[in-house]
């Protein structure tokens, strides 16, 4: 479970883990000086936290935890690989128009 602990060094800090499906665990931290910026953050941590202990994170919900800094594009991509995300298409091509500034285009015949 997520939670809210002082750190001397940067203010204070939201520590909590992610979980993958063979049973590992990675923590994450997300530091900051202001606890209000923390305290709008813990929803949304304790949803990633949460759902990737049930294995059920999907690529939206991945790309909503970049957005907010929760998650670095690097975990996300791993968790594509290590089978932590279910449905839709890989993360990186979600992010191909972001990461790059181009637009994705499908052509049809």
């Amino acid at each position: 479970m997520a939670t809210l602990q002082k750190n001397s060094e940067k203010g204070n800090r939201i520590f909590w883990r992610l979980c993958f499906p063979d049973g590992t665990s990675k923590p994450k931290y997300k530091n900051s000086k202001s606890n209000v910026i923390l305290h709008d953050l813990m929803p949304d941590i304790m949803k990633i936290e949460t759902l990737s202990r049930r294995s059920e994170i999907t690529p939206e919900d991945l790309i909503r935890a970049l957005n907010l800094k929760i998650i670095t594009f690097a975990t996300a991509s791993g968790s594509w690989r290590s089978g932590l995300i279910r449905g839709g298409p890989p993360v990186a091509w979600l992010l191909w128009p972001k990461k790059f500034g181009v637009a994705l285009s499908c052509r049809t015949a």
